[in-house]
């Protein structure tokens, strides 16, 4: 898959609307509070009955169904020369 091509509709046809499904829609959206990232809760109904997922976007603006990682302070050591 192509994530620079990843958008909220085709995850959504890949995860939700495999089999048949009634309708679709946008339960909850908003931002995550550590990182400011944007999440959305997509409920779709089958004739089976009700399944929702999150889909989170990402810093390169493509949606994923995991959250983005969280920036943490990280150390490095650099060799000293001889």
């Amino acid at each position: 898959m192509n994530t620079r091509e990843t958008s909220l509709h085709r995850l959504v046809d890949k995860w939700l609307a495999p089999a048949t499904v009634l309708h679709v829609r946008v339960v909850r959206s908003g931002r995550m509070p550590a990182q400011r990232a944007r999440f959305v809760f997509i409920e779709a109904a089958t004739p089976t009955g009700t399944r929702g997922m999150f889909f989170f976007r990402h810093q390169d603006c493509c949606w994923r169904v995991f959250p983005p990682h969280i920036a943490r302070p990280s150390l490095t050591v650099y060799p000293l020369a001889a």
